[in-house]
């Protein structure tokens, strides 16, 4: 997939737009280890339900081949790494970001 700056731009610009305003009208910070957190530890069924989403898009993109709709190697993360260690990784991105989201929020109110 060829580098778009345009579309870039655009994309990354939108998301400026809707976290910030989800931080300043809430206080809150919209990320996906909020969600995770909220699956597990919470009674929250849309946050399990996008988790699920989040796991079953890759497996069955996998599984039935369909490399060409993903962009580079997008699936090929899912037969690099082992269960394992891709557990790992998950937990400590989904750590550092939820110890930076917090700084974040303090430092900004």
């Amino acid at each position: 997939m060829p580098f778009t700056p345009i579309n870039t731009l655009v994309g990354g610009a939108l998301l400026h737009v809707s976290t910030s305003s989800l931080l300043s009208d809430t206080g809150r910070v919209l990320g996906i280890s909020g969600i995770v957190e909220s699956a597990l530890l919470a009674n929250g069924r849309w946050q399990r339900q996008v988790v699920l989403g989040l796991l079953l898009g890759p497996t069955i993109g996998w599984t039935l081949g369909l490399d060409g709709i993903y962009a580079g190697n997008a699936l090929g993360g899912w037969t690099e790494i082992s269960l394992l260690r891709g557990a790992i990784a998950g937990l400590l991105v989904g750590f550092g970001s939820r110890v930076s989201g917090t700084l974040l929020v303090r430092l900004a109110f």
